[in-house]
């Protein structure tokens, strides 16, 4: 699941001029692997700790719930 739900930070780091080659190479041989059909429009914002792809602030990348869990610590 983590890796369905983390396949958008793969794109920003093929494309990336300071990162090695190498490094470049592994990210867009992931992206290569990937289904013909599924974009990066179709990929929903998913929490990271949860999963949940409803009510997920962006600029976090968390869901209001853990959102409001982490506020109370």
């Amino acid at each position: 699941m983590s890796e369905k739900r983390n396949i958008r930070d793969h794109k920003p780091f093929y494309k990336d001029p300071d990162l090695p080659s190498e490094m470049r190479d592994k990210h867009r041989y992931k992206l290569s692997k990937l289904p013909r059909k599924s974009s990066f429009a179709r990929v929903r914002n998913r929490c990271i700790f949860t999963g949940r792809p409803r009510s997920v602030y962006e600029f976090f990348r968390i869901s209001r719930i853990v959102f409001r869990h982490l506020e109370v610590l």
